[in-house]
């Protein structure tokens, strides 16, 4: 089985020329950078979710400390 899905995004003429500016000076296929730029987005996301979660279980942590004194 194929562990890839495929994905059509349509762009304005002038953010597929920023995309190739981008591709060609990272000597990438627009169609890679595309793909690389979207996995930095997603992998930036999951920081900030983990982040947020450890946020959290800091509060918590303080919370706990505090009614215990």
């Amino acid at each position: 089985m194929n562990e890839y899905a495929g994905l059509n995004i349509r762009l304005s003429r002038g953010e597929f020329e920023r995309l190739s500016a981008m591709a060609q000076r990272d000597l990438r296929h627009p169609r890679d950078q595309a793909r690389y730029l979207l996995r930095q987005a997603l992998s930036a996301e999951a920081d900030d979710a983990m982040k947020n979660a450890n946020r959290g279980a800091v509060d918590v942590e303080a919370q706990r400390a505090a009614v215990a004194a």
